[in-house]
């Protein structure tokens, strides 16, 4: 299943947010730790993820978080506020989401200092099925929060059943701001935004599972497509790997 979600970030508040992690057993007699690919070590999924030759000329790739053997994803449970309850959706464009197994961040030619991370993606060993679902349903909810400086919404772009795939975007935007829409630091963001209100930013964010591993894939405005096409190669070793495993 995948999942993809565009982002136009304005402010981001942190909140307190509640990570769960599955509970894993280990079997008396030697069976694999997790199922599926989850059973491998945060090194052998490492090598999942894409490498410097896949990212264009001029990129610098990182290895973040290293490989590790923790389980899990991120969740939220019953929050207090609307912005609490949606702001699992910014925060993994400010840093890996937790519990990631192994990841990768680049930073583009355009930002030679690295100062923000560009596109990052993370392999996490995750055989909740239904986490994908909830990420989903968390994205429908969150069609409209903020406060007096942020007002976020967002539009189903493409939902096919029939492909197990859902494509969602996220436009967030400062309350009459409609130049901003879609638009990263454009003149017209800058013109219509007051002196208190933030410039919008595009991020996107896909997610996609198999073999009991889930994926999350993040990504500025100007590299949508490379984000596509990485997460692709991916799930396409992913899915090569768990052919051969016994």
């Amino acid at each position: 299943m995948w999942v993809s979600l565009l982002t136009l970030a304005t402010v981001i508040v942190m909140v307190a947010v509640v990570i769960a992690v599955p509970a894993v057993l280990r079997s008396p007699q030697n069976r694999p730790l997790a199922p599926g690919l989850a059973a491998l070590d945060g090194t052998e999924l490492a090598t999942m993820l894409p490498t410097t030759p896949e990212f264009p000329t001029g990129w610098s790739v990182q290895q973040s978080p290293a490989p590790s053997d923790v389980f899990g994803f991120t969740a939220t449970t019953a929050a207090s506020s609307r912005m609490a309850k949606c702001f699992p959706l910014f925060a993994e464009s400010l840093a890996p989401p937790p519990f990631a197994a192994a990841g990768v961040q680049a930073y583009s030619p355009d930002d030679p200092e690295h100062l923000d991370v560009d596109l990052r993606i993370t392999v996490h060993r995750e055989f909740d099925t239904e986490t994908l679902d909830r990420r989903a349903a968390l994205t429908a909810d969150c069609e409209s929060f903020g406060d007096e400086a942020t007002h976020c919404t967002v539009a189903v772009l493409e939902r096919d059943l029939d492909h197990l795939r859902y494509t969602v975007t996220r436009i967030d935007r400062v309350d009459g701001d409609e130049g901003a829409e879609g638009a990263e630091d454009s003149e017209d963001a800058k013109d219509a935004k007051d002196a208190e209100e933030p410039v919008a930013r595009v991020r996107y964010f896909s997610y996609a599972r198999n073999a009991g591993l889930l994926v999350a894939g993040y990504a500025d405005g100007n590299s949508r497509d490379l984000l596509d096409t990485l997460m692709a190669g991916t799930m396409e070793r992913i899915a090569a790997r768990s052919e051969v495993r016994p």
